[in-house]
């Protein structure tokens, strides 16, 4: 009953979809709490909380959505789903966020649902309705949580650092987490639609997806081609409409018959409505008859025509998204004509010289004539231009390798590079050449970072290709390098700069302008924007994966390189960094950069397995590390026979590549994070004079107290108090313990960054607790409740009081206001001014002494 149930209801929604055009437009996020929960009203939500926290009592989350779903597991339930920043809670489970490797929208078993996989446990949940929204809800926490595990992870390994070696260089501003974001539902929703809609069409993050709609037929004609499909869905955006060919809408993945089309606004030239026409493919089911209108988009290379339901409310949107991008469309970056109509361009240099320097073979050449008829047979079919056609077609073309005439254009097409230079403002590359010009002639004033950025650069410059004229002492491809490099620093002043980005820019210069080569290392960098950063995160996650990979596809070599101590990291991870340059033949380095361009990171594991299983036989007869290093070293390869094995044998499903990497990104994180806790505890077991297990017990305390999202695994003041006065139960409570606990958090915040990691608070600790004689007590208590250089009235008896309980723990003391008053009058106090008032005390010296007349 439930199947035939589900199944009706996906006929309805489909049909819905398809033929009333029922599809909720992105909204643009608002806070207003009655839109946390779906339907409800303010007392409605209220209601729920209550229900909510009396079944998983977590007073610290706040309710998002909740929803009534079907739980496919033995035995087959009915499930409340309630869903908050931090965990998922089904029936009797409460599971973090932070603990799935994979949530995905899929069909099993011919029902349309959500799958939840954690390392050791799999849920698979059916909605009647609001399947899209809760997996788009859950799909958007997973990675904040997922993001929050790795800055925490890096936050505390920089902060721990910062405490050891007292660099008060460090800006520890830059690592500060959020903990008190709002997080709604509608907003989730939206950044969940809008990553998917700029991964599936390459386009910046910064675009703003202001509709999506599905469109029922599409037709496409210019001068030299044209043609005709079924139904998919037409995305409008600040810059750009797309429209995407597709029969499978569940996951934004480009499948097997499927196309996509994407126009910038600044290619229109006119837009208009047309004429109704009759649908073939409909029209065999039943005879549909007429549908709705078209609308026609029209730029210099083609006419897409596109039918809608609601025609006249699209359009009105299509008008008015390109009529605000004209408005500001003079300060927009323009892009090389050449570019703009994949143009044959030649290179930056002498061919000969390319020739003699990267030993193109025959075949090569022959095979690149070969390859460039191919491709502009392509174009007559399916258009030339940024708004050609994607199919695959032309991924298939890509694989056999982009001929050299169209590199440059194809590479910054394919990339993404010309939507982020279209999306940028046209002096952004020439504003930032001119910072860093300031930088160089001023090195004496800018920071730290910035200067050894400087530096690095400067010493890799000439490694870069150094058998390429161009990029030899006084080639005229130095000053070029050294700008894009600099530039992108300035850009991304997260990443900065690592090494092997520079072998990897000047290979682009060889074919693309200087600025070019900027947008094209941004859309580069954005494809594995976690290869270079400080904690290496994606390097180090992709190593992990290509490990897998290896021993599924040749368990005999990896259990040999196990048995002789070879780290697949050592071997790998350069080729990974520089795509592959200096490694395998030149010819198949281009061509692993056109299908980097076009398919993303996965290419690099396929090439890397292909490496190794040519060389399998070789490398199982090596017994050493270092002669497997030197052997991949010096290795020679058949470009052919790479190529073919790289782009054939080994195609890896984007989608299990996908569900992998999270798997091993969420096994690194978690590494990173026991190993930090592990340093952690031996640094102050030997930094303090706690033990190991007492170390631990203060963890887990802390630890309890943290929010669960927090990025930096930190405390702020309002959290201190308690945790403090649960490890130093002795300290006095008065009337001024608020005020008291306040500088205490000051004293033991020795970075002044208003947060407190658990190293910085045990450290405090340990300094409370180690006060042992008068003088030390004496010394803490008065800079605890001393304002300035003196100690005035309302703090004499508490500091009075803190000084005994740590010399004398065991003697009780009642507190005596009369007593304390009497000894205050009887010493001599000072009168100094204060932030501007006159105030009187006692100094350090002076309150000594009161403490040996009070005991």
């Amino acid at each position: 009953v439930v199947s035939c149930s589900l199944m009706f209801t996906s006929f309805l929604e489909a049909f819905q979809r398809d033929f009333l055009n029922v599809q909720p437009a992105p909204a643009v996020p608002n806070k207003r709490k009655e839109e946390f929960v779906f339907g409800a009203s303010e007392a409605d939500v209220a209601d729920l909380n209550k229900e909510f926290q009396s079944k998983y009592h977590l007073p610290k989350e706040e309710l998002i959505a909740r929803y009534d779903g079907t739980l496919w597991k033995l035995p087959l339930r009915s499930v409340d789903i309630w869903v908050t920043k931090n965990y998922l809670c089904l029936a009797s489970e409460v599971i973090p966020f932070n603990s799935f490797v994979r949530i995905t929208r899929e069909v099993g078993t011919g029902i349309d649902g959500i799958q939840f996989d954690t390392i050791s446990n799999s849920y698979f949940i059916s909605l009647l309705f609001k399947t899209s929204e809760l997996c788009a809800i859950s799909q958007q926490l997973w990675k904040r949580s997922m993001s929050n595990m790795q800055k925490g992870a890096s936050f505390i390994k920089q902060e721990n650092d910062k405490l050891k070696f007292k660099d008060n260089a460090f800006d520890i501003n830059l690592l500060k987490g959020k903990v008190d974001e709002v997080v709604a539902k509608d907003e989730l929703q939206y950044k969940t639609q809008l990553e998917n809609y700029c991964s599936l069409f390459k386009l910046p993050t910064t675009e703003v997806l202001l509709t999506e709609t599905h469109f029922s037929q599409i037709t496409r004609s210019s001068n030299t081609h044209k043609y005709q499909g079924g139904r998919g869905v037409a995305y409008i955006s600040s810059s750009f409409i797309c429209l995407w060919k597709t029969h499978y809408t569940v996951s934004m993945q480009l499948d097997q018959g499927d196309m996509i089309i994407i126009i910038p606004f600044s290619l229109i030239t006119k837009i208009k409505k047309g004429k109704s026409q009759i649908s073939q493919e409909y029209s065999e089911f039943g005879g549909l008859g007429i549908l709705p209108n078209q609308i026609i988009v029209q730029t210099q290379f083609t006419d897409t025509a596109f039918e809608v339901v609601h025609r006249n409310k699209v359009f009105d949107q299509l008008i008015q998204a390109v009529t605000e991008y004209k408005k500001i469309s003079a300060t927009r970056c323009s892009i090389d004509s050449s570019v703009l109509s994949i143009g044959e361009r030649p290179n930056r240099f002498d061919p000969n010289v390319m020739a003699d320097s990267y030993h193109f073979s025959k075949s090569f050449v022959n095979r690149n004539t070969k390859q460039l008829k191919q491709f502009n047979e392509h174009f007559k079919k399916h258009g030339r231009g940024l708004d050609m056609i994607y199919s695959e077609s032309l991924i298939s073309l890509v694989k056999n390798g982009i001929p050299l005439e169209l590199k440059a254009s194809l590479w910054l097409i394919l990339s993404g590079a010309t939507s982020i230079a279209l999306t940028s403002d046209k002096n952004y590359y020439r504003s930032l050449c001119e910072k860093q010009d300031y930088n160089r002639k001023n090195l004496s004033t800018v920071d730290k970072g910035t200067a050894v950025i400087i530096d690095q650069i400067d010493k890799d410059l000439l490694r870069s290709l150094p058998e390429q004229l161009l990029f030899q002492k006084g080639g005229e491809g130095i000053t070029a390098l050294r700008n894009v490099l600099e530039a992108y620093a300035l850009h991304n002043p997260q990443l900065g700069y690592c090494q092997s980005m520079n072998i990897v820019v000047a290979t682009l210069l060889l074919f693309v302008e200087e600025e070019e080569a900027f947008y094209l290392i941004c859309a580069i960098i954005s494809k594995i924007p976690q290869y270079y950063i400080s904690d290496m995160l994606g390097s180090i996650t992709d190593m992990g994966l290509f490990g897998s990979l290896l021993k599924e596809f040749a368990p005999d070599l990896m259990d040999h390189f196990n048995r002789i101590g070879v780290e697949i990291s050592v071997i790998a991870l350069p080729w990974f960094l520089c795509l592959f340059i200096n490694y395998v033949p030149w010819e198949v380095a281009l061509t692993v950069i056109d299908c980097f361009c076009m398919l993303g990171p996965n290419v690099l594991l396929q090439v890397g397995l292909s490496m190794l299983m040519i060389n399998k036989e070789k490398l199982k007869e090596m017994r050493d590390v270092v002669s497997v290093l030197e052997f991949l070293r010096t290795a020679t390869y058949d470009p052919e026979e790479l190529q073919k094995m790289a782009f054939g044998s080994f195609i890896l499903d984007s989608k299990k590549m996908d569900d992998l990497r999270n798997t091993e990104k969420l096994k690194v994180i978690q590494q990173m994070v026991l190993s930090n806790q592990t340093n952690t505890t031996r640094d102050l077991a030997r930094k303090t004079k706690f033990t190991t297990d007492q170390i631990k017990k203060f963890h887990d305390d802390f630890k309890a107290i943290v929010p669960v999202d927090s990025i930096d695994f930190c405390i702020r003041k309002t959290e201190f108090a308690s945790l403090f006065l649960s490890h130093v139960p002795w300290w006095p409570e008065t009337s001024q313990t608020e005020k008291h606990m306040e500088r205490i958090f000051n004293l033991f915040d020795k970075l002044s960054s208003s947060v407190l990691s658990f190293m910085g608070y045990t450290m405090g600790i340990d300094m409370i607790l180690s006060c042992r004689s008068q003088q030390q007590a004496c010394s803490l208590s008065f800079e605890i409740h001393a304002s300035g250089e003196l100690l005035q009235k309302p703090e004499f008896l508490p500091a009075l009081l803190v000084v005994v309980a740590i010399v004398e723990p065991t003697k009780k003391i009642e507190e005596s206001k009369e007593k304390a008053h009497l000894l205050w009058t009887k010493l001599d106090k000072q009168t100094k001014v204060i932030d501007g008032n006159t105030v009187e005390g006692i100094d350090s010296a002076q309150f000594i002494k009161a403490v040996e007349s009070w005991r």
